[in-house]
């Protein structure tokens, strides 16, 4: 049972109450109950017994899952902590035919405290080490792409807040006005943005870090991706010299080679 939940044997689903609102990243503990068809809990349920207690992937779990639990009298109790902020139902199992399913809860949002950008090629996961899974697409200098920039709290989950952004990069030339947004332009909708970059320079890896304007919250800066030679364009014609009736050649490596 969740906090706030109360066991009531003999009933139609053998508690009583609500779950108790809890914060992502907050342990608090579950009581697991050894029960009849009636709800009944049988005190007979005692000494070690291996439970393994489940939920969305990035929760953690006290004990963790599968290993031994001392029971007392039909009843043991777990820590857990919610790390993403979504509707979580908890399952346990004892290994055998016994099951049980708790209630569904909603750990509320943590504080914003830090910023995060994502890549092309990256996606946003809440409530995991990174924050994030996917590995940067590369890009090459002169083509514009796409950065995705997150308020979030300590667990990466996404907390609705109007924070002004501002931007720097690795790569030479990428500047403020100059393949990045101009500083005093970019502001997160419900704590999330969609923002323009271009680097400037090919032929190197690069990243680009989103600041908050007001410098409270955590920077975050970019995993590196490599950044390959602009691409150039030529008349086919007469050995590249331009012609009405040319086709075009494209070169991806800045005109080294056609």
């Amino acid at each position: 049972m969740l906090s706030a939940k109360l066991s009531a044997a003999g009933t139609a689903t053998g508690k009583t109450g609500t779950p108790s609102g809890q914060t992502n990243g907050t342990a608090f503990n579950v009581t697991i109950n050894a029960v009849d068809t009636n709800y009944n809990v049988i005190s007979t349920y005692a000494s070690s017994q291996t439970i393994t207690l489940t939920g969305p992937t990035a929760n953690t779990f006290s004990p963790s899952a599968g290993t031994a639990t001392t029971f007392s009298s039909g009843s043991a109790t777990f820590s857990v902590t919610l790390n993403k902020a979504v509707a979580t139902t908890l399952t346990l199992t004892d290994g055998g035919a016994i099951t049980g399913t708790s209630a569904s809860l909603t750990p509320a949002l943590g504080a914003v405290t830090k910023l995060q950008i994502l890549m092309p090629g990256e996606t946003a996961a809440a409530g995991t080490i990174t924050g994030k899974t996917g590995s940067p697409i590369g890009q090459n200098a002169g083509v514009p792409f796409n950065v995705t920039v997150n308020a979030v709290d300590a667990n990466w989950n996404v907390v609705s807040t109007a924070t002004q952004v501002n931007f720097t990069s690795s790569n030479s030339g990428t500047t403020q006005g100059s393949g990045l947004p101009a500083n005093g332009t970019s502001t997160l909708v419900l704590g999330t943005g969609i923002f323009p970059v271009t680097f400037a320079t090919g032929g190197v890896s690069s990243t680009v870090t989103a600041i908050d304007a007001a410098t409270t919250l955590t920077s975050s800066t970019s995993a590196s991706t490599t950044v390959g030679l602009a691409n150039v364009f030529r008349s086919a014609g007469s050995g590249g010299n331009w012609s009405s009736t040319s086709t075009w050649e494209k070169s991806t490596d800045g005109g080294a080679t056609w």
